[in-house]
């Protein structure tokens, strides 16, 4: 129940009413009754009846799809924005924002985009956050609202790894197997042969350069239980060379990209 009152020269009456009896209610309309009586003694009443809709159901959901594409953070990524990617569904829409969290400091922010009839989104992350967390893990947060006023929110977690070690190391142990060029060898091929390690492995390339120009690539091959390498290279090259030293070089990658 509530009084009459008057507001901006009109007659109003607001009642405030428990959400959970309309919500309850077993038909969604209320009745208005009023009754008054003037100075004679004489009374009226007059009713409305105004329906209303009930519209209290919203859900959320999230998932993480990827961290750095394969979900280890390597060398370079430590160093770089990493790409935190993931998915939304049920009454997430395109829009909404979806905050990152890493170590419970919001790391990144971003809106929610329609891609290939899915609800998608990508954060870009700095990875030496990702490499300096405590914990390796990233949470994604989002929240949806309807034209209600409804919300609901989803959160989830993913763990991610973290690989920036690698190191090579690269030996050459001969050149022409003595060390020096004879006239014949300077009119034919050398044998320049090493030794590589550390994570340095099989198929990887060892590239020889004499006087800045590369005269030479191979293969590292395993034999006798060891990384090798032997590159052919022109003895005319070596016979000619302004400085009579031959560098050797190889670069090796790991499955994290390192």
């Amino acid at each position: 129940t509530t009084k009459v009152v008057e507001q901006d020269g009109k007659l109003t009456w607001t009642a405030e009413v428990d959400g959970s009896v309309l919500d309850g209610a077993t038909a969604d309309s209320v009745t208005a009754t009023v009754t008054t009586t003037d100075e004679a003694g004489n009374s009226a009443t007059a009713t409305d009846d105004h329906p209303y809709n009930i519209d209290t159901d919203i859900a959320a959901t999230i998932t993480i799809t990827s961290i750095a594409t394969d979900g280890v953070i390597n060398a370079d990524e430590a160093h770089s924005k990493v790409p935190v990617t993931g998915t939304v569904g049920a009454d997430v829409k395109v829009g909404d924002t979806v905050t990152v969290v890493v170590d419970g400091q919001t790391v990144g922010t971003t809106k929610v985009v329609e891609q290939d009839g899915k609800l998608t989104w990508t954060a870009e992350v700095d990875g030496s956050v990702l490499d300096g967390a405590t914990a390796d893990s990233v949470t994604a947060t989002v929240t949806t609202t309807d034209e209600a006023g409804n919300s609901a929110t989803a959160t989830d977690d993913h763990p991610y790894n973290i690989d920036t070690d690698i190191a090579a190391t690269i030996t050459i142990t001969s050149i022409a197997t003595d060390g020096v060029i004879n006239a014949d060898e300077a009119h034919s091929k050398v044998p320049v042969t090493g030794t590589v390690g550390a994570d340095v492995k099989v198929g990887d390339t060892v590239t020889v350069v004499v006087d800045g120009q590369t005269v030479g690539t191979t293969k590292v091959v395993e034999q006798d239980g060891k990384l090798t390498w032997t590159a052919e290279v022109d003895g005319s090259v070596l016979d000619g060379a302004t400085a009579d030293s031959v560098t050797a070089t190889v670069t090796t990658t790991d499955e994290a990209g390192n």
